[in-house]
């Protein structure tokens, strides 16, 4: 719980918590049973945290601290990020999420209404990378292509879908594929292990704003994916497009 609040990205609301601590105790899809209240979430904390009413954000009661933790982060709480990476990609692949892309501006929105879907597709890669994410369940997902463009189609990162309403479906259709994620969000070892296993899909494939995954990496200072890449035989350095 607390490790939630302090590591995640931005301000969590009391829902999102809810289901990020029941997506661990949950199959395929979220269990209602295993979403606990706010009072005894509030409780196991003992005083450390509060709901704000208004916002229905939950966060650090008191200034004091907020000072204290970000001194002792490690020592309390060592496999935080591994921890929110491992519930945010759990989450994701949730039934629920498994039809690919969606087909209207309409349904982008509602399924950026569904608690924690918000949070964990634009930062569920930030942990990965925070802590070198890795797993088998993961390279299952970046190589199901239903999966990544459904995570591309509705992150903040790739698309402005949340803006405004677009006059065409093409707009809704992603271009990119599992290396922009990773060039992306910088996951040297991730990169390596696509790079060797995944034959579908290329890692020097323009997305629809021109940028190869080597250019995406290269805009977010992620040196050794650029590195990466570059070893590879099918990235091309003239292809780096910087917009």
């Amino acid at each position: 719980m607390l490790s939630l609040i302090i590591y995640a990205k931005r301000p969590l609301k009391t829902r999102e918590v809810q289901y990020a601590w029941a997506v661990k105790d949950s199959g395929d899809a979220i269990d209602e049973a295993a979403i606990p209240d706010a009072k005894p979430m509030l409780s196991v904390c003992c005083g450390l945290v509060f709901i704000n009413k208004e916002s229905e954000i939950i966060r650090l009661a008191h200034y004091t601290v907020q000072e204290y933790f970000p001194d002792t982060l490690t020592q309390w709480f060592p496999t935080a990020d591994f921890d929110i990476a491992s519930t945010c990609v759990l989450y994701l692949s949730f039934k629920h999420f498994s039809g690919g892309p969606v087909q209207t501006y309409e349904e982008a929105h509602e399924r950026l209404k569904i608690p924690l879907f918000f949070y964990a597709v634009d930062y569920w890669g930030y942990h990965a990378f925070a802590c070198s994410f890795c797993t088998p369940q993961l390279l299952n997902l970046l190589t199901n292509s239903e999966w990544v463009s459904m995570v591309v189609q509705l992150c903040d990162t790739f698309f402005e879908v949340r803006e405004r309403p677009w006059t065409s479906l093409d707009y809704l259709w992603p271009s990119q594929n599992a290396f922009h994620i990773v060039g992306v969000y910088g996951p040297k070892s991730l990169v390596k292990t696509l790079l060797a296993h995944a034959r579908d899909f290329g890692p020097d494939q323009q997305d629809n704003y021109g940028r190869t995954p080597l250019s995406w990496a290269a805009m977010m200072g992620h040196t050794k994916v650029v590195e990466t890449l570059l070893s590879d035989g099918r990235v091309r350095s003239v292809a780096f497009v910087v917009l």
